[in-house]
């Protein structure tokens, strides 16, 4: 994610105000900001730091307030940040002093960019906002374009996709709206890579790649070719052509290092390792890339690009089998991550040590990693609420949800059977459900705000835009609420709002029922039957009206072979599918073959995403006949879908339980 930091560069190229300054100082100024449009930074820095002093002495307050944010600019843009964050407060300052507010938004956008480096996102926030704010005011476009992309890149830091998303999609408007401005090219530039690496972390690849391929075609400066590299390569790692991708990573690499970009270095050597590390097995050049990278960022005194290089540096070491130096590389990424509250690399670092533990033969610190790191995943999920672009979101974190949820059946096979094992069990339910069915109630709620025009819905917008107003006051006018409790008591009311909406369609709840209210909501003979497929073990949670039972059974290589090809096969008519559905049935059904000995059940079926697909019915039981010749069978992608309660009368979304008719006809067709 490149922070965009135009604002500071368009007041740097302004002349030079009129003062009391001498000529040769003012020629000296014009010097720095020469060798600062060429890329020479230190250079620059050193003319800055020269002339400041001749300008406090002059009392030139327009060319210092100047000299001081063109200094900031250069010493961020070099790693100084703490430097740049002093020089910019003081530039503000004196801006802020002569009611400058065009010039003040230049100064406030770098000292958001500091703070931003520097790990301190409130703070970045609340200069970024009060910067937005003074682009709307001043009709500054360029500007709302520039400050909008700042606020959405804290905002994707922070876990916030959705706000993140609004936002630049909010700039990328705005930009197609002035297209012919000189500045529209850099900012579509920009915006449109911070949207496409964003739909990159929401799952959205294609999306993604059509972004940065038509960015290919437009012109860019150094760094933002880099960055699209950069982004580039994670593209064609994700497609399986890691050499693709090492060639993009080393070329953003060169650019990069030409344009003076620490930051750009930083992300280019973690690419590297990555993609050495995953895709083509090199764990000692990856280990020395992310190494590098940690001590480049060491330099820069920049906490989020080492919390993320030691991330990446704790798992080399775990897998190079350097146990005692990946738990304190992880633990010590965990502790800058809490601190940045960034939850994306909260859950990383959780995952990793939780491994560890496993690895060491400590099941239990395992169960806690994970579920706090499950935690995590599930609060950056929430606040995706309904947006499209979040379809994805879990697509890359759902082996955190696989490895909790394994090691809790292990524990229920350990326990007693009974009440013993029944918390257990429910808490399994509640992570399958949050794994599975996530993706599934996302679609359904876009589906509800598509057509649900109701009140509740048109208050949820009215909610959303209010907590946005509040966001951006900093201090409450006379008689007016305290924008932290307008935007906590909007987001109760949010929150209780969608509960009704949700609970008035079809009954669905947005939790899944407990094993309880599941055997209420039963019929007589009706039975569920939830499969989970573990590496080399099969689980089955049989769920009837009277009684919760967990059966299970080896699951092999082979039999998953079986399994995969039965699900191919079945569906074409040039090939026997017979044998393979034959073993497949023999794996998935014999451990509840007692419970379907009573003919004429109603089967409700959720399946483990591996085997999702499989034709249940068309599996043979061990006496030979079909599954489909003795019961019905019906699919659930989620257990959330069985009416607990009362049918709604209301609803605008047909369930699988709803009756209709399909009806069929045999036209007599008449010779022309």
């Amino acid at each position: 994610m490149r922070e965009v930091i135009g604002a500071g560069l368009t007041v740097l190229l302004c002349t030079a105000a009129l003062g009391q300054t001498s000529q040769p100082v003012l020629d000296q100024f014009e010097q720095g900001k020469q060798l600062h449009r060429e890329g020479r930074l230190e250079g620059a820095i050193d003319v800055y730091r020269r002339v400041i002093p001749d300008l406090r002495a002059a009392e030139d307050d327009d060319n210092l307030s100047l000299a001081l944010n063109a200094l900031a600019y250069a010493d961020i843009a070099a790693g100084r940040y703490r430097q740049g964050l002093e020089a910019a407060l003081e530039s503000l300052e004196l801006r802020q002093r002569a009611g400058d507010d065009y010039a003040a938004v230049a100064s406030m956008t770098n000292v958001g960019l500091a703070h931003y480096y520097l790990g301190n996102y409130p703070e970045a926030l609340r200069y970024y906002r009060r910067a937005l704010e003074l682009d709307v005011e001043l009709g500054d476009v360029e500007g709302e374009v520039i400050d909008a992309n700042n606020v959405a890149n804290v905002h994707y830091l922070q876990g916030d996709y959705w706000e993140a998303l609004r936002l630049y999609q909010r700039a990328a408007q705005l930009v197609e709206d002035h297209g012919t401005e000189p500045w529209a090219p850099q900012e579509r530039y920009r915006t449109g890579a911070n949207l496409a690496t964003l739909l990159q972390k929401l799952g959205q690849p294609r999306r993604a790649l059509e972004i940065y391929s038509d960015l290919e075609q437009g012109e860019s400066d150094p760094a933002q070719r880099a960055q699209v590299l950069s982004n580039l390569g994670v593209l064609y790692r994700h497609l399986g052509d890691p050499y693709k991708a090492l060639e993009q990573y080393r070329q953003a690499q060169r650019l990069f290092r030409e344009a003076g970009s620490a930051d750009g270095q930083i992300q280019a050597l973690k690419n590297v390792g990555i993609a050495l590390a995953l895709d083509l097995g090199d764990l000692t050049r990856a280990r020395e890339a992310f190494e590098q990278a940690r001590r480049l960022a060491l330099q820069t005194a920049d906490p989020r690009e080492q919390m993320q290089a030691e991330l990446y540096l704790a798992e080399v070491q775990r897998r190079l089998g350097l146990e005692r130096q990946a738990e304190e590389t992880f633990a010590s990424a965990l502790e800058s991550a809490r601190q940045l509250e960034t939850g994306e690399e909260i859950w990383k670092a959780l995952y990793g040590l939780a491994r560890l533990a496993l690895e060491r033969g400590d099941p239990g610190s395992a169960r806690q990693r994970l579920q706090e790191a499950v935690g995590e995943v599930e609060s950056l999920r929430n606040r995706l609420r309904f947006s499209s672009a979040g379809s994805g979101f879990l697509a890359g974190k759902q082996e955190v949800y696989r490895t909790l949820i394994d090691l809790l059946w292990e524990q229920v096979d350990e326990a007693a059977a009974g009440s013993a094992s029944t918390g257990l069990l429910e808490q399994i339910v509640r992570l399958i459900e949050a794994s599975w069915s996530a993706p599934y109630r996302d679609r359904f709620g876009q589906t509800l705000q598509a057509r649900g025009e109701s009140p509740e819905v048109r208050r949820l917008r009215e909610i959303r835009g209010q907590i946005v107003a509040a966001w951006r006051e900093e201090q409450p006018a006379g008689g007016q609420e305290d924008p932290s409790r307008r935007i906590a008591r909007l987001e109760q009311e949010y929150l209780e709002v969608e509960s009704r909406l949700l609970e008035g369609v079809a009954g669905l709840g947005w939790e899944p029922p407990s094993l309880g209210q599941l055997q209420d909501a039963l019929d007589p003979g009706s039975r569920v039957l939830l499969f989970w497929a573990s590496p080399g073990r099969l689980r089955i949670l049989a769920v009837s009206p009277a009684a919760v039972e967990m059966r299970s059974g080896p699951l092999t290589a082979t039999q998953h072979r079986h399994i995969s090809e039965c699900r191919s096969r079945v569906g074409d008519p040039d090939t026997d599918w017979t044998p393979p559905c034959g073993a497949a049935g023999r794996a998935l059904l014999a451990p509840v073959a007692d419970l379907l000995k009573e003919e004429g059940q109603r089967l409700l079926v959720a399946l483990d995403p591996t085997l999702a697909g499989l034709p249940l019915e068309a599996l043979p039981l061990p006496e030979g006949v079909l599954l489909l010749e003795r019961h019905s069978v019906s699919y659930l992608p989620s257990l959330a879908l069985l009416p607990t309660g009362p049918p709604a009368r209301s609803s605008t979304v047909p369930f699988p339980w709803d009756t209709t008719l399909a009806g069929f006809g045999d036209p007599l067709l008449r010779e022309a």
